[in-house]
């Protein structure tokens, strides 16, 4: 393919490649996992909510969240439970309407 002339067609284009490898390497690695992996059950604890919460896609809110339990604030357990807060914000974001 032919890079475009105009800079700002051009940088869409290379966006648009980019996720697209991105994407295409997602897809090798999932269809290299092992199916008796995904139907593991996973023990989530502190530690992987923290990885979760320290991951470059995770919500401003989610990161907020870690660095109050991190702080002594609030803990995990509350978060999912509701004993002193909301469910953890931005783990679960509903579907915007259509």
């Amino acid at each position: 393919m032919t890079a475009p002339d105009d800079p700002i067609l051009r940088r869409a284009v290379q966006k648009m490649t980019d996720a697209f490898d991105r994407m295409a390497q997602t897809r090798a690695e999932v269809e290299r996992t092992p199916l008796s992996s995904i139907d593991e059950p996973r023990n989530v604890d502190g530690a992987l909510m923290f990885a979760i919460a320290s991951l470059a896609s995770a919500s401003p809110e989610l990161r907020a969240y870690a660095g109050r339990v991190a702080a002594g604030e609030c803990s995990w357990h509350e978060s999912a439970h509701g004993t002193r807060s909301k469910p953890c914000p931005g783990l679960y974001r509903p579907k915007s309407a259509s």
